[in-house]
């Protein structure tokens, strides 16, 4: 009798981990295509918005004229994807 108890409770143990390893964590909204529509409203239309949305990171891609054009794009891309990782991979060249 009390080898099937324990044997009860080892398998619900058993049972009770294998769901909770199996639940997907919630992936972050998607915002990627609202970040580039804002970065092509201000003009900055050489820049591309990736977005992990499991991790929450949004990466900024292409090249501008100037340092201020790039922090320019992160600024915007901070105000489109509010609570994302910005990852600025943008390059400067005059």
């Amino acid at each position: 009798m009390r080898l099937r108890s324990l044997a009860a409770v080892a398998a619900c143990l058993f049972l009770i981990s294998g769901v909770a390893c199996q639940q997907e964590p919630a992936a972050y909204p998607d915002f990627q295509e609202l970040v580039e529509q804002s970065l092509e409203t201000a003009g900055l239309r050489d820049i591309t918005a990736d977005q992990n949305r499991e991790m929450g990171v949004v990466t900024l891609r292409g090249e501008v004229g100037s340092e201020e054009e790039r922090i320019h794009a992160e600024e915007i891309a901070r105000a489109s994807a509010p609570g994302q990782i910005i990852a600025n991979e943008i390059a400067v060249r005059p």
